[in-house]
């Protein structure tokens, strides 16, 4: 993208930006339409009118109107293909019975469970059979010693139960089954592994079952030359992007640090790998059209490359992003950045419309949106420095533009704020990019004493890494955390970046100052709701099934009782901590295990005038405002 020396908007070329915006608010409309058959009748009629009506030649403003009802027909459209892909009624007319389904993910095992995403095919309770087509969340518990090995585009025929996911039962809990609804998953198929055959194994020629195959094999071979398990986890993460099981105290510390994006592959990993590819296939150029046939081969390998990561949204953004810039390049048009961005979240959400939904979906292109807007004026504004600082100044602008727009979106989803930022990516910028490098070549080498030194390369690269990022962790208000942000606040945030990158753009010092000042409304505001919360008092009582637990919360102070050990078991951090964290930090939640009072009561307060006795229904001087 160029600065204009006329201040012109850098909206100026919008045709992908305008039918992105009309695509994603019919995607937003349609998830909150309670769909019926008739409804889906009804606008199908209307759009075919409209189409008639965009056919018909007009004089005058008869393009004008043409391209309007064309962005209506999108925008109803868009909410049609999102009812498509919802439940329908006679889909789920028989929940108990026999099932066929197609396995569609890799099937995760536990102790306990095999659980993969399934696609059911047909239902049947006995009597009726119907076919369906209902993407599940399977879940199958081992019952006995039997194992069902599972692949991608395997068919199964298990006796099971189709249930409806349970919503979040406590206040601030971790909502999975809105997590699932954004994939497109309304329902779970839950059964037992003993009542479970392969009904068909699928071919051994599907894209994706190959592809997933390969990421596997890398993965055992990783582990043949990385013997330390956290670095073998963090190298398959960064270089491959499989993450099973993947330690909860490494995320800790990456997510603290603010680099937790580097532990998935994304648009930096795809960059690395073609910055990589363009350095190793420069010979091409000195063959007659070797330039077209090294861009063929690298944007080959970059998409082989991406498959094998998944297809992540990041992945996917960076990989089309790459092959519109690359082909536009190569014959030589202006590439303008704002909108090839617009038109690979165009094609994204055209394929897939619940992709909106998905975190990593919307922090990718932020992230971009404010590299692409932001730079070039922090770039303008900043006196340029000698050529042997330059990387690093850019590095900084670039990490400084990125956040800008993604820290709205990280307060809403993780609430809280890693404060060096900054120091952490530029360190862990280029032992990643060593990493994404060492791992690529360990992928294809064939020579034993290359892939020793490799793996050892990259098990100490990331040994000292981790290393370095816990120190930073450490340092003195390192995250600011429970920053807890509503959709209000986050709209209102957005809002006023645009008011201050308008005025930016338009040289308009009024824009400014109403972006500033609605920067310090949103900034009073979200103090005035944290200090609320921290003088909150209160009861709450939790629902965890069988067990349970409740809290006594005082101004920034809790008690928390519950008939588990402790406060790190799996089933309160996943229930409870997150309403724990809305009033106080980890440091003022005390715990109580109810296991040890069973057979005598004991009194215990925060404030010494308010005593809580139990083991008994009776309280002394404890009253809820």
């Amino acid at each position: 993208m160029e600065i204009r020396e006329d201040g012109q908007s850098v909206l100026k070329m919008r045709i992908f930006i305008v039918l992105l915006i009309n695509l994603i608010a019919g995607i937003i409309v349609g998830s909150f339409v309670q769909w019926n058959i008739s409804l889906q009748f009804v606008l199908l009629g209307l759009v075919g009118i409209l189409i008639v009506l965009a056919g018909i030649r007009n004089r005058g403003s008869g393009l004008f109107l043409r391209g309007k009802i064309l962005i209506i027909i999108l925008f109803i459209s868009s909410m049609l293909v999102m009812s498509l892909q919802m439940p329908k009624q006679h889909e789920l007319e028989i929940k108990d019975g026999n099932f066929v389904a197609e396995v569609i993910s890799i099937p995760m095992h536990t102790k306990k469970q095999i659980r993969c995403l399934m696609q059911v095919k047909s239902a049947s309770d006995g009597k009726i059979e119907h076919d369906i087509n209902l993407r599940v969340l399977g879940v199958f518990w081992k019952d006995s010693a039997e194992n069902l090995d599972l692949h991608i585009s395997d068919k199964v025929q298990v006796t099971g139960k189709l249930k409806a996911m349970p919503p979040a039962y406590n206040p601030h809990q971790f909502d999975y089954s809105k997590y699932m609804r954004n994939k497109a998953v309304y329902y779970s198929l839950e059964g037992q592994v003993s009542k479970m055959n392969l009904y068909a194994n699928g071919s051994v020629w599907n894209f994706l079952r190959i592809t997933k195959g390969w990421q596997q094999q890398f993965v055992h071979k990783f582990s043949n030359y990385i013997k330390d398990k956290n670095a073998l986890n963090m190298a398959s993460a960064i270089v491959l992007g499989y993450r099973t099981n993947f330690p909860s105290e490494l995320t800790k510390i990456f997510s603290g640090t603010g680099t937790i994006h580097v532990l998935s592959i994304s648009g930096m990993h795809i960059g690395v790998v073609f910055g990589f590819l363009m350095f190793c296939l420069g010979f091409m150029h000195r063959l007659p059209k070797g330039h077209v046939m090294q861009l063929i081969v690298i944007l080959l390998l970059v998409w082989i490359y991406s498959s094998i990561a998944g297809f992540a949204a990041p992945v996917l953004r960076a990989a089309i992003m790459i092959t519109l810039i690359s082909f536009g390049r190569l014959q030589n048009k202006f590439i303008f950045s704002t909108n090839i961005l617009a038109a690979t979240a165009f094609f994204i959400l055209l394929f897939d419309p619940h992709m909106l939904f998905d975190i990593g979906f919307q922090l990718s292109f932020t992230a971009v949106l404010g590299i692409t807007l932001f730079y070039p004026l922090l770039s303008e504004w900043l006196p340029k420095t000698n050529s042997f600082f330059m990387p690093v100044q850019k590095a900084i602008l670039v990490c400084i533009s990125a956040q800008i727009l993604t820290t709205p979106l990280t307060l809403y989803y993780f609430h809280q704020f890693p404060v060096y930022f900054l120091i952490a990516n530029l360190f862990i910028a280029i032992p990643s990019t060593l990493l994404v490098w060492a791992g690529g070549v360990l992928m294809i080498s064939p020579i034993e004493d290359v892939n020793n030194g490799l793996g050892v390369f990259m098990e100490y690269t990331l040994k000292y890494s981790v290393a370095v990022l816990s120190w930073i962790e450490t340092w003195p208000f390192a995250i600011i955390k429970n920053t807890f942000m509503n959709l209000v606040l986050v709209a209102g945030s957005y809002l006023t970046l645009l008011l201050i990158l308008s005025a930016a753009y338009h040289r308009m010092k009024s824009y400014i100052i109403i972006g500033l000042i609605g920067l310090l409304f949103i900034i009073v505001y979200a103090l005035f709701q944290r200090v609320h919360d921290m003088r909150y008092i209160g009861l709450h009582i939790y629902n965890v099934q069988k067990n349970i637990a409740f809290s006594y919360i005082q101004k920034g102070e809790i008690l928390v009782f519950a008939d588990k050990d402790s406060l790190d078991d799996k089933s309160l951090q996943y229930s409870i901590s997150g309403d724990l964290d809305h009033y106080a930090d980890k440091a003022n939640q005390r715990f109580v295990s109810l296991k040890d009072i069973q057979h005598s009561p004991i009194y215990i307060g925060i404030d010494p005038k308010v005593q809580v006795q139990v083991g008994e229904v009776e309280s002394h001087g404890f009253q809820i405002p």
